[in-house]
This record gives C-alpha cells, sequence and structure tokens, in this order.
C-alpha cells in the first residue's frame, strides 16, 4: 500500500477511535498536519473534559492551553470528593471518534473559507439599440416617424433613417442608414431639433460619426430642454460640430408626425 493510501487509512481510524498509540505516534512523525488536527482535537475534549467528573491532568492541561490559546481554567470550588466509575472503553473511544469529528469539520470549515469562491456573473451591458427597443416599448407616450436623404453627397439615394423620441425624458435614438461614413478629422454630422416654442435657433442634438457598418444607431442629446419638437435634420459640420449651423449642407431630414 503506498505510504499516502496508508496515512489515510489511519486518518480514518483516527476518526472513528480506533486508532492505537503506535498508529498515532507514526502518523505525529510522518503527517505534520496529524499533530495540527490532534492539537484541535486534544482542545475540543479539554474543553468538554473540564465539564466532567473526571477532570485531564493539570500539566497536560496547560500544555494544551499554551498551545490551543486556551483561556486558563477557573480554580475550582472545593466539594466533597465523588468517587465516578471509569469510562469504559466503548465511551473514551465515543470521545476520541467525536474529538475527532469535530477537529475534521474544523479543518473543512477552514478550507472552504479559504477556497475561492466563483466571480457572480456580471450581466451584459444593453446595447445601443436595444436601449432604443426598450424606450419605445416603456414610454407609450413615444412618437417615431422616418428620417429622408437630401441631395446632399453624404446621403446619395440610399440614406434613410428613423427617429424614436419620448418627450416626456427628453431622449431619444436614430437609426440611420446607407449614410456616407465621415472622416472625423475633417468633418462630423451634427443633429438639429427644431423646436415650436423657440423662435430662433434649433436646439443642438448632439455630434457624432458614421462607420463602414452601414447602419447606426444613435443616442439624441439635446442641449436644452425641447418644448414642441416638429423637425430634426442632420447638418455635416466642421470636427467637433458647431454652436450655430449655417445649415449649408443638410444630408437627412425628418419630420415629426410624418
Amino acid at each position: 500500500m503506498a505510504q499516502s493510501d496508508d496515512n489515510m487509512d489511519l486518518w480514518l481510524r483516527a476518526l472513528s477511535g480506533e486508532l492505537t498509540a503506535e498508529e498515532r505516534l507514526r502518523l505525529d512523525r510522518d503527517d505534520p498536519e496529524f499533530a495540527e488536527l490532534e492539537a484541535v482535537a486534544a482542545a475540543y475534549d479539554l474543553a468538554r473534559s473540564e465539564q466532567s467528573v473526571e477532570p485531564m491532568p493539570e500539566h497536560l492541561a496547560e500544555r494544551i492551553r499554551a498551545e490551543a490559546v486556551l483561556p486558563a481554567a477557573e480554580p475550582a470550588p472545593a466539594t466533597v470528593a465523588q468517587i465516578s466509575p471509569q469510562p469504559s472503553a466503548q465511551a473514551r473511544s465515543q470521545s476520541a471518534g467525536l474529538a475527532w469529528f469535530a477537529a475534521a469539520a474544523c479543518l473543512i470549515a477552514a478550507i472552504a473559507g479559504w477556497w475561492p469562491q466563483a466571480p457572480e456573473p456580471v450581466p451584459a451591458e444593453p446595447t445601443v439599440a436595444e436601449l432604443r427597443d426598450q424606450l419605445a416599448a416603456e414610454d407609450p407616450e413615444v412618437v417615431q416617424f422616418a428620417l429622408a436623404g437630401t441631395e446632399d453627397p453624404a446621403a446619395g439615394d440610399e440614406a434613410q433613417g428613423s427617429v424614436v423620441w419620448s418627450q416626456a425624458d427628453q431622449r431619444g435614438y436614430m437609426t440611420i442608414r446607407n449614410l456616407a461614413p465621415n472622416d472625423p478629422s475633417q468633418s462630423q454630422y451634427q443633429l438639429w431639433i427644431f423646436d415650436g416654442t423657440r423662435e430662433k435657433h434649433p436646439v443642438d442634438g448632439g455630434v457624432f460619426d458614421v462607420n463602414e457598418a452601414g447602419e447606426v444607431v444613435i443616442p439624441i442629446d439635446p442641449k436644452l430642454p425641447v418644448g414642441q419638437p416638429t423637425l430634426f435634420a442632420i447638418t455635416v459640420e466642421r470636427p467637433g460640430g458647431v454652436v450655430v449651423s449655417d445649415q449649408g449642407r443638410i444630408a437627412m431630414v425628418g419630420k415629426v408626425g410624418a
């Protein structure tokens, strides 16, 4: 039998209280973990023995307290000596087995506390398209309308799109297809929201880029409150956008309610 298998058999015999003195000495010599676990078992047995009618020899109790960092025992009050029957061999065996069981439970609990736990799964962040669909589903007052390309070279003949806008939340999303990709170092697209409650300039709805993907979903982020949206327009501006557009290049437009 291999050495490890032989030691495992001795561990099992220790749990059942069947270990002989010779086998215990062998485990003490060959297995360092056994000596540590035996100290825990002895500490548990000490706690039980201090409540029994047959105390453990004081010199042995002091040694175990020193190793197990247990509080010193209170001096026992003077009492009339009583003669108690010696525990049977079976009772001693059960006591040793219980102590070993408690020690093994402590070891298992220590291992369970040390063992690294699997990380909690992190829920995936919703995509912009999912946020658009969520807004459309949650707000019964949301308005949806189409965007159409103009004669601007950026729009071509196939540019099209749609807008989802929540007046209550003052936010929305644009879905744009086939608008020409832009070079952000040269120009950027900018959204303008025409507001019926404002007499002059439309509200800046944010700057964005279009890549080669063909379809993009853009969050609408108005810089001012929008009282009565009437028209959404996309212009071509310098990098970073402008405060007031001269509307020299309008690529797409969409009328609210159309």
